[in-house]
């Protein structure tokens, strides 16, 4: 069965179970984020420009913030700043592993993935 956006949003909240477990808040904070960039990168992809095509010797992350950043509509430019923010917590999690984190990183990491994705999809209707 395929997978959706939102299901990594829901697997992220499950994560948070068990809360003294580092491993799974890290866990939380990046699944939540790849649940939010991919839901924003399906509405980019279906209402805007498929971002494989302007990817411009930046990654497929960079590239899709780029995209949102260009956009008239100020939702687009808040959605950009949003990701932005959600890539740099997603970038520490999983690779700064002497930072440490606690169960509200990861409660506002999901809170601000939920947000985004109310923001998109407030642009698609």
């Amino acid at each position: 069965m395929p997978i959706k956006p939102l299901d990594f949003i829901e697997f992220a909240e499950s994560l948070l179970s068990n809360p003294l477990n580092e491993a799974g808040l890290r866990s939380a904070i990046s699944r939540s984020y790849y649940g939010a960039f991919l839901h924003t990168q399906e509405y980019v992809d279906a209402k805007l420009a498929p971002i494989s095509a302007l990817s411009d010797g930046v990654g497929v992350h960079e590239a899709l913030i780029r995209r949102l950043r260009v956009e008239k509509a100020l939702k687009s430019r808040s959605a950009a700043y949003q990701l932005t923010a959600l890539r740099t917590m997603r970038v520490t999690a999983d690779y700064k592993t002497l930072d440490v984190f606690e169960l509200g990183d990861a409660e506002e990491a999901i809170a601000n993935s939920k947000k985004l994705i109310s923001t998109i999809d407030e642009l698609t209707s």
